[in-house]
């Protein structure tokens, strides 16, 4: 997968991601928030797996592998993910402004 067809995927899953817990509150039901909030967390990292991702998410936050991008987040999935797609643009840029300067 190049990395513009992974900063693509990875923008499609966070939009998701923000969809499915938007009204999600932990304060009204706590188990109810928990359990949907793992599940919408597992369905992000499926659609990541899916595309080759490695991904590891437990108490200590999450990490994620892909496309030679590798990004962590003690603040969970979505985090990560977050953290990932900075990391992704940046580099992506760069390669765009390296082409451009080669193509003198």
């Amino acid at each position: 997968m190049t990395l513009a067809n992974a900063i693509a995927r990875m923008e499609r899953v966070l939009i998701d991601h923000g969809k499915a817990t938007a009204n999600l509150r932990a304060d009204t039901d706590y188990d109810a928030w928990w359990s949907a909030r793992k599940a919408v967390d597992k369905m992000s990292t499926d659609a990541l797996t899916s595309a080759g991702a490695a991904v590891t998410s437990d108490w200590r936050g999450a990490a994620i592998r892909l496309a030679g991008v590798r990004s962590t987040s003690t603040c969970g999935l979505r985090g990560a993910m977050t953290n990932w797609l900075r990391l992704a643009r940046d580099r992506h840029a760069r390669q765009q402004l390296e082409d451009f300067g080669k193509a003198d």
